[in-house]
């Protein structure tokens, strides 16, 4: 399904919270026609036309009056038409040439034209006796659309007649039609009907459902909308201008009469507003910024939020009904079917350009989002926001110079008051000595001190911010402690501190002195505590210049440096000393032994002895290195005699080691008649 000119709906309604327009008064003007020879039945509707022709019906009459009227608002030209049944409405047709006058009666609707002679048949639109209704129906309201005319029933039936024939049934309302009004904006063309005591339906025929052609400019339903259960409408009128889609409705409740302000936007009705009227509510008509009501002696001007914006001078008769011709110029018949010519002048102010007003009203709700004005001062003004100035045009405040505070323009010599750190001089902002915050007349005059470069003294009566006692100024021309490694320090002595530099690597000790924490040492260049080097808990002068190891029961201290006491090795994964295997006095990991004699043994996991004559081995049968590399070297492995050296006579003993047997083989080298053992 295809829907024209749906964006066109809310765009349009935006419009509604922006149409300053506020009447601010009202002046009524009316004269009465004389010799208008009405009968004393009471005229129930009545039309009026700007070349002073009016045209009415009574009730429980056929008959339709028409007349003429001059400046001296005096009636001729009085003619009556007969029709076939009771009156209900009259009102002149869309015609420049012709007073065509659109008559509505129980079982018709036709046109007549009043001319100088008579008034006379000009075409019937519709009749009730023509179709196929097997009740009698009575015609209810009635508007003219740009296809013709739509007449809602009491049955709930809305009718499109256009060129003798009914174009078209609106058939969604079942209840009897209270009210009707149509809308033409560009390619838009809505119909509104109020059905029932609380429900209005909407039809566009810019809606092409599937299988219809654009040509077919039949109307549809495209939403309904339910006001309240509690709710029951006696009346339903366009109000504003088209593009607003605005419109009041009047609810009954006892004696009690409301009105509601409702308003079309995305395909559904919302309410806006919500009031009471007077209990001697008559009638009421919708305008573009205003809607008037006709109470029973006098006549009340609205806006469209419930203000009462103008009434006119009261009467001695009721008022029954009244007809506008437009915005200034309407009519009122009384109880004693008087008729008066009624003017209305007003004087309109504009809403202020800096602020929001409500439809029919100058007074500011609220100031424009994304404006740069503050909220509404008790002066209900939107004043611009610090930084920003009004130009008395724009309804967006602008931005002033960087350097002004308040300004009255955009230049730098606009300024009418400085952010803090400058001070004004002929319109222009003039920056301030590093150590003021705010100063006057001079830069080195201040007024309050800049408390960012540390704490400073104000003296007001020379206008100085010294650094506060016991602190000193910086080279930064930060006022620091008097001790450097004091964040924050005694007022009395600068030299003891209240704070470190930070938590992290300094400590405060009960002396109020600032240490470097264990594992940090004082760097003299930067003046601030560094990291020491693992493994050191302590340092000195640099990072690896150990004074204490972090363990003193694996580590020890050596040259200023830390390493593994003997017996232990430096594990790299924990970076922490461990215990080598047992029977190793030395090793490099947990899988080698430096000890002279021993190796590791992976199966039995432990340290055994050596073979003879190897001074250190990594297995049984693997020497690396010999008890005597003069007289013995390396072969197959194994340690033996060097060339020129022999063995000594084998002898076997037995050495008890650790409670465990070892067979050792003592080897006798002899040399040249030469024992060496």
């Amino acid at each position: 399904m295809k829907k024209i000119g749906k964006g066109k709906q809310i765009l349009l309604f935006i419009i509604i919270q922006n149409i300053f327009i506020y009447c601010q008064s009202f002046s009524f003007t009316s004269n009465t026609l004389t010799s208008t020879s009405f009968s004393t039945d009471k005229i129930i509707s009545a039309t009026y036309k700007s070349a002073g022709v009016v045209a009415t019906c009574q009730q429980n009459m056929s008959v339709i009056k028409a007349l003429s009227f001059s400046n001296t608002y005096t009636a001729s030209n009085v003619k009556s038409y007969s029709s076939s049944g009771n009156c209900i409405s009259v009102q002149f047709y869309q015609s420049a040439t012709q007073n065509l006058i659109l008559s509505i009666s129980q079982q018709s609707g036709k046109l007549l034209n009043y001319g100088s002679n008579q008034i006379s048949l000009y075409n019937t639109l519709f009749s009730t006796s023509s179709n196929t209704y097997t009740q009698t129906v009575s015609v209810y309201s009635s508007v003219q659309s740009q296809e013709g005319i739509l007449v809602g029933f009491s049955n709930g039936e809305i009718k499109n007649y256009f060129q003798n024939v009914n174009h078209q049934t609106f058939n969604n309302c079942t209840n009897q039609v209270i009210g009707l009004w149509y809308s033409q904006i560009d390619s838009v063309n809505l119909v509104f009907a109020a059905c029932g005591a609380s429900t209005i339906f909407i039809y566009d025929k810019s809606i092409i459902p599937t299988g219809h052609s654009v040509q077919q400019t039949t109307f549809y339903a495209i939403s309904s909308y339910q006001i309240s259960n509690n709710v029951n409408l006696i009346k339903f009128i366009k109000m504003g201008v088209d593009a607003n889609y605005t419109c009041g409705a009047v609810s009954k409740y006892g004696s009690t009469y409301k009105m509601l302000v409702l308003y079309y936007s995305s395909n559904a009705f919302n309410l806006y507003k919500t009031f009471t009227l007077n209990n001697d509510f008559v009638d009421i008509y919708g305008l573009t910024n205003y809607f008037m009501v006709l109470q029973q002696n006098l006549i009340t001007v609205f806006n469209f939020d419930g203000n009462i914006l103008g009434q006119s001078q009261t009467i001695s008769n009721q008022f029954t009904l009244f007809s506008f011709l437009d915005e200034t110029n309407f009519m009122t018949v009384d109880n004693q079917n008087n008729i008066q010519i009624w003017t209305v002048t007003f004087s309109t102010t504009p809403c202020p350009y800096y602020c929001k007003c409500l439809l029919g009203s100058s007074i500011c709700t609220s100031c424009p989002s994304n404006s740069n004005r503050a909220s509404l001062d008790i002066n209900n003004k939107c004043l611009c926001n610090p930084g920003f100035y009004d130009d008395g045009v724009s309804q967006i405040c602008i931005i002033c110079h960087s350097s002004c505070k308040t300004c009255n323009g955009p230049n730098d010599n606009n300024c009418q008051s400085c952010q803090d750190g400058y001070f004004l001089v002929s319109g222009q902002c003039q920056q301030c000595d590093y150590s003021c915050q705010t100063c006057q007349n001079t830069n080195n005059f201040c007024l309050s001190c800049n408390q960012s470069l540390g704490p400073r003294t104000f003296n007001a009566a020379n206008g100085t911010c010294l650094c506060t006692l016991n602190y000193i100024e910086n080279q930064n021309k930060i006022c620091s402690c008097t001790n450097d490694y004091c964040l924050t320090c005694n007022p009395l002595d600068g030299f003891q501190c209240q704070s470190c530099k930070n938590d992290t690597s300094w400590n405060l000790t009960p002396y109020k002195k600032c240490e470097c924490k264990d594992g940090f040492y004082l760097d003299q260049t930067s003046n601030d505590c560094k990291r020491c080097s693992f493994p050191c808990i302590k340092c000195i002068g640099s990072s690896t210049r150990c004074k204490s190891c972090k363990n003193t029961q694996t580590w020890q201290l050596v040259n200023n440096s830390c390493s593994c006491k003997v017996g232990y090795y430096l594990d790299q994964s924990s970076q922490e000393c461990q215990a080598c295997p047992s029977l190793c006095s030395e090793c490099n990991s947990s899988t080698q032994c430096t000890s002279y004699g021993y190796y590791f043994d992976i199966s039995s996991n432990d340290c055994l002895p050596c073979p003879p004559l190897c001074s250190a081995c990594t297995s049984s049968n693997f020497c690396t290195s010999c008890k005597n590399s003069t007289s013995m070297q390396i072969f197959n492995n194994m340690c033996e005699c060097s060339s020129g050296f022999h063995l000594s006579q084998d002898q076997r003993n037995w050495i008890h080691q650790d409670g465990v047997q070892i067979k050792v083989k003592i080897l006798v080298i002899v040399l040249m008649d030469t024992i060496l053992i």
